[in-house]
Formats: structure tokens, C-alpha cells, sequence
């Protein structure tokens, strides 16, 4: 080569970053946040996500995700009963409950909406002039580990559960899209087996067992002998283990190409709805829940971007954490850190050693 010609290497750096190193004041959420690099890296070659740990006890549920809403319905059947007037006057109105925001177990999810149910009945019997000590307690609700479904009951009124109707969260704190009109994950009925439906519960005149449970356990759920019972089955099987995979993305050097999800016009030639987003994402973080431990993604993580001419100058990044159907990841201010490698070209003047005496204890 002439003298004209200039030599380089390529170097590597590695830049690791926390969430709590961004700017609260402008960044409140660990979702979406930017950093000034601690110094300008030139001539990048390469961006790849090397390492990250994030926080598994985020959770599953969440009014951030909007789902964990729920509205019904009770219609009255036993007529002898004071609470039957207070009950029938409201009939036509919804009963609306909120579960904790959290990661539940199918059955521990099951329990929570029986309780919350049944005080939301009490609650109202109450403030409308009944006894403090009234209680509610005739909603019952299973889940049916082998068919993987949820059933709702009541062992003396009937009852309608509302899930065609859009209930409000508040969103004012969050840049958290609306997710209504998803096909799946639209709110708490469809994580727990429902469609967007009206549901109006089942007569029985006897017991609703689950033999399975086998001759030494109790196999009813739902005891008919002193009145008839009401139930519902979900049509579809729970799924509330939330989601497998966490999408990074690095505004202006992502690689990634997606699908966008919820087509429902793909055969027509016009307004077709079918298509994806180029460049929408850095990085497909597989996501494995286990409550109140660290997922650590290490060795097949896939995030890379090539730049071909090399990137002249990088000083700062701003991330995104997101699902594939755009809500952003609720981390709950739980902290979690990753690991850029960056690989540049760096300048390098070649020198020249003539003959080198060698120090005899070498061989």
C-alpha cells in the first residue's frame, strides 16, 4: 500500500445502561426513556444487545394494560328474601369490580373475582339501606383445571356477565394505547376465556360437579338441593400467563420488520388492512414469568444492527419497551439494565519494527 493509505481497526466497546440512569423528570416510566452516551463513539459498525436482566414481577395484570375491569348483572330469583326488592330495583344497572393489579395463578385469579363479586353486591345492598352485616355470597366461581376453562355460578340468582361493553381507564399518566378494538387482549373477560359478548346464566335443578376430583373430595361445586342454581361456562380456555416475548426498540437503528397484527380486511383490493412496520424493533426478548425472580437473557439473544457506510457518530439512545401489538411494558418501577456492544472502526497508524533484538530468555 502507498503511505497515502489509511489503516483501521475495528474496536469494541461496551456501554451498559440501568433505568435509573435516565432523566426521571422527562422519563417517568423505565417503557421509554434516553441517555446521552458518555462520550461521542464514531464510525460505528455495529449495535448489539449483548446482555439484559429484566424483572419478572411485573405484572400480568395491570390498569395500565386496561384489564382488570369486570361489569355484571344479578337478577334476583328468591322472592321471599328482603334483599330481593333492593336487588330487583338495580337490575337493570351494572355491577362494576376491579381486581388487584398483579400475577395471579388460574385459581387465585378465580378467588379474586368471587370475592370482589360478592362484595360489590354487598357493598350496594348496604348503601341502600340494608343492615350492615348483610352479607352476599352466592357467586361462586371455578376453574376447571382440566378443561382449562372458568365457571362462573350463583347458587340462587341469576346473572348476566357484560362483556360487550368498553369499560374506562385512566390513562392520563401513560402513553398507553387504547386496546378496545384488539381482537385478543382487549380486556379482563378475554384473558379469562370470553368474546366480546352478553352472557345470561344457565338454569340447573341439580348439582354441578367436576368428578375428576376424584371418590375422596367433594366433587360439587354447585349444590342445587335447596334451590336451582345459575352458571356459565367460559367458551374459551384461560390465558393469563402473560406475554412471551418483550420487543426493544432503539429509535433510528432498529432491524427488525413486523407483522401488524389484527388484520380483518386482507382480501380486499381496496382498503386492504394486511401489512407490517420495517425497522420496528432492535431486539425479540424471550420472556419466561416467574414472580419475584430475574430473567436473565444472555447467550440467544438476537439484536443487531449493521451500518454499511459505518455511522459516523452516536451520542445518544432512546429505548422502548413494548409488546408485539404496541402496549408499552408496565415494569412498575421495577429496575432493569442491558448491556450495548459497539463495534467501530478506529484510526491506526501501522508502524514498522526492523530486526528487533530479542532477549535471550525467549526461545
Amino acid at each position: 500500500m502507498s503511505s497515502n493509505n489509511t489503516y483501521y481497526t475495528l474496536d469494541r466497546q461496551l456501554l451498559s445502561i440501568h433505568s435509573e440512569d435516565r432523566d426521571y423528570s422527562k422519563w417517568p416510566n423505565a417503557n421509554t426513556f434516553e441517555i446521552i452516551l458518555p462520550e461521542a463513539y464514531m464510525n460505528i459498525q455495529s449495535l448489539r444487545l449483548l446482555q439484559i436482566s429484566l424483572p419478572s414481577n411485573y405484572y400480568t395484570f395491570s390498569n395500565y394494560y386496561q384489564n382488570t375491569k369486570l361489569s355484571f348483572k344479578i337478577k334476583p330469583k328468591i322472592t321471599t328474601e328482603t334483599m330481593f326488592h333492593y336487588l330487583l330495583s338495580n337490575t337493570h344497572n351494572d355491577y362494576t369490580i376491579t381486581i388487584q393489579e398483579g400475577y395471579y395463578t388460574e385459581d387465585e385469579l378465580a378467588y379474586e373475582l368471587q370475592n370482589k363479586m360478592n362484595d360489590a353486591v354487598t357493598d350496594y345492598l348496604i348503601s341502600v339501606g340494608m343492615s350492615s352485616t348483610t352479607v352476599y355470597d352466592r357467586i361462586q366461581i371455578y376453574y376447571d383445571s382440566v378443561s382449562q376453562k372458568i365457571w362462573f355460578g350463583n347458587t340462587a340468582d341469576q346473572f348476566i356477565l357484560n362483556f360487550s361493553s368498553e369499560l374506562s381507564y385512566d390513562l392520563s399518566a401513560c402513553d398507553q394505547t387504547n386496546i378496545w378494538d384488539q381482537y385478543t387482549k382487549w380486556g379482563l373477560p378475554s384473558y379469562i376465556g370470553f368474546n366480546k359478548e352478553t352472557y345470561t346464566a344457565s338454569t340447573s335443578s341439580t348439582d354441578i360437579t367436576f368428578d375428576y376430583l376424584g371418590e375422596d373430595t367433594d366433587t360439587t361445586w354447585l349444590n342445587a338441593s335447596s334451590n336451582d342454581v345459575w352458571y356459565i361456562e367460559a367458551p374459551l380456555t384461560m390465558n393469563i400467563r402473560g406475554e412471551k416475548n418483550i420487543y426493544m426498540e432503539i429509535e433510528k437503528y432498529n432491524s427488525y420488520d413486523e407483522l401488524y397484527p389484527y388484520s380483518e380486511l386482507t382480501s380486499n383490493t381496496y382498503n386492504n388492512d394486511y401489512g407490517g412496520k420495517n425497522k420496528s424493533a432492535f431486539a425479540k426478548i424471550p420472556v419466561t414469568l416467574t414472580p419475584n425472580n430475574t430473567i436473565f437473557n444472555s447467550n440467544d439473544l438476537i439484536g443487531v444492527s449493521v451500518f454499511m457506510p459505518p455511522l459516523e457518530r452516536l451520542q445518544k439512545l432512546k429505548f422502548k419497551f413494548r409488546y408485539h401489538d404496541g402496549r408499552l411494558v408496565d415494569f412498575k418501577e421495577t429496575p432493569l439494565d442491558f448491556t450495548i456492544e459497539i463495534l467501530y472502526f478506529k484510526n491506526a497508524i501501522q508502524t514498522k519494527y526492523n530486526n528487533p533484538n530479542v532477549p535471550s530468555f525467549y526461545p
